[in-house]
Order: C-alpha cells, then sequence, then structure tokens
C-alpha cells in the first residue's frame, strides 16, 4: 500500500552514471558529442495515481570539429559556490516531476507538472554551424534511400500490431480532456554567443555558411557575445483544457511571445550595433531574479 492509496501496479527504478550520443555526419566526421551524467529517473503506478521523477545531473554538448574556436557548444552554468549553502553540490541541470490522480473518466488530471532547466551557456561557430546544416540538407535524401524496399516489411508488421478497426475504433473516440491543478516550468536563461567568421575553414563547406544568402553588413548579423536569451516562467493554476492540443497551443503561445521579445533583444545585442542591451539586460535581469525568487 501506498500513501495515496492502492497497491502498487508497478514500480521503476533507473539510475545511469552517464551517457554519451556522437553525431557523425557522411565524410564521416564526428560533429557534437553529447553526454548526460548522473541520470535518475523513477515512476510508480498505483490504482490512485502515477507519478514520475526525472533528474539530470549535469548535460553538456561538445563541438567535436578540429580546431573549434568553441569546443563547448552547451553546458549549465551552475552558480558559484559561495552562493550554495555548505558548499553543497550544483543543482542538477534538469529536473522534471509529475502526477497524474487515476479514477477521472474521460479526463486526464494531473496533480502537478514540473519542469526546471539551470540557466546555460551556448556557443557556436561557423564551422560547426555549416556543417551542422549540410548534415540536415542531407538528411532527407538519405532517409528516403534507407528506407527504401522496407516500407512494405514495416507496413505489415505495424498492421498486424495495430489492426484497422482498432485504429478506427481510437480515431473516433473523442480526446481526453485534461485538467492541471498546479504547471510550473521555471524560467529558461541562456547565455549566447555566436562567432561567425566570413569564411569557413573548408572551402566545400561555404555554401553552407548560415550567412550565405546575405549580402553586405548583413553577413556581421550572426556576432554575438554573451547576449542573453531569458524565456519567463510559465505557472497554471487549476486550468482545464478540451484537449492535450489545446495544453500545447497555450505553451506555444507562451513561448512564442517570449521567443520574439528574446530576438529583439539579441538584435540589440549585435557586435555590428556595440552590445547596447548588454547594460539594460543586467538591470532588468537582477529585478526579474529578486521577484521571481
Amino acid at each position: 500500500e501506498t500513501p495515496g492509496g492502492g497497491g502498487v501496479r508497478y514500480s521503476l527504478q533507473l539510475s545511469l552514471a552517464g551517457v554519451g550520443v556522437a553525431l557523425v555526419d557522411e565524410e564521416p566526421q564526428e560533429l557534437v558529442y553529447s553526454s548526460l551524467s548522473a541520470v535518475e529517473l523513477s515512476a510508480v503506478a498505483t490504482d490512485a495515481e502515477q507519478s514520475a521523477h526525472l533528474s539530470i545531473g549535469h548535460a553538456q554538448v561538445d563541438c567535436c570539429v578540429e580546431a573549434s574556436k568553441h569546443p563547448v557548444l552547451l553546458v549549465p552554468v551552475a552558480p558559484p559556490t559561495e552562493a550554495r549553502a555548505d558548499g553543497a553540490a550544483p543543482p542538477p541541470t534538469l529536473q522534471a516531476k509529475v502526477r497524474r490522480r487515476m479514477g477521472w473518466e474521460g479526463m486526464l488530471f494531473l496533480d502537478y507538472l514540473s519542469v526546471g532547466v539551470q540557466p546555460l551557456a551556448i556557443a557556436l561557430e561557423q564551422n560547426l554551424a555549416a556543417r551542422l546544416f549540410r548534415l540536415a540538407a542531407h538528411l532527407p535524401a538519405a532517409g528516403a534511400a534507407s528506407l527504401d524496399g522496407s516500407a512494405t516489411g514495416a507496413e505489415a508488421s505495424l498492421a498486424e500490431l495495430f489492426p484497422a478497426d482498432a485504429a478506427a475504433r481510437d480515431d473516433s473516440e473523442p480526446p481526453a480532456e485534461i485538467f492541471v491543478r498546479e504547471l510550473s516550468i521555471h524560467p529558461v536563461s541562456a547565455a549566447m554567443t555566436l562567432q561567425m567568421e566570413p569564411l569557413c575553414d573548408d572551402p566545400s563547406l561555404q555554401r553552407y555558411h548560415p550567412t550565405h544568402e546575405l549580402v553586405g553588413l548583413a553577413q556581421q548579423l550572426l556576432s554575438l557575445r554573451s547576449a542573453t536569451l531569458q524565456l519567463d516562467s510559465l505557472h497554471l493554476d487549476d486550468a482545464r483544457f478540451a484537449s492535450s492540443s489545446t495544453l500545447a497551443n497555450r505553451m506555444n503561445a507562451h513561448y512564442q511571445q517570449q521567443v520574439v521579445k528574446g530576438i529583439y533583444k539579441l538584435i540589440g545585442s549585435l557586435d555590428l550595433l556595440g552590445n547596447p542591451a548588454a547594460l539594460w539586460s543586467d538591470i532588468g535581469g537582477g529585478v526579474r531574479t529578486f521577484f521571481y525568487e
């Protein structure tokens, strides 16, 4: 038995000291290496509720392109030691918690949904950016070639697992309503540095340069130094949505507005303009942090 009532249907505990994934292009050239450490995942389901908790102690994306000016593409910015109580370890890079209450017919009842991400530092230069754009341009053709001739077998397997009549029944069912007692997505902050020099080290990559289609002074518009992109928190209490897509639209509208505001701020941080937004960022960021805490 659990405090929430009902017997335990299943319980999952997953702990990984570390996991890494490399992205390799067609040359083959390793482009980036993503690593996660101290990964903890727990999930419990009872007759009365379901809950899950994900924690990632540290996440980092390294640039593997030779002689890159920015060997670390993405890394969390931990608070200074003096800001942590009793010299405690840095907080996890990512934490997410969710709990669902069972027994509500036709409704997904979420007691809480919480997501928190530590501030991030992102740095990118033209050589890695051009390789990533080239990989993205070639992926559709490569994917179509690898799937050619195997679609028939895959479709047959899917038909056995998901019969047509079952799919039709699922499509006819109305989407479940969602009630969220408390949704909290904490602020997301990223300090961005973009160093896009006019020429790539490899001439064959020049056509994929991020500023390839720009001319004149416009080619300097992708140079930023420690410009901060800030996405404000999203809090919802006792909110009801007709479907999951309605909830997704609500979240998209919030973050689209934040991204547009962030883009205007980044424009004010361009090297070409002398970064006039830096002073206002320091003042405004301190006020926002004070009131949020």
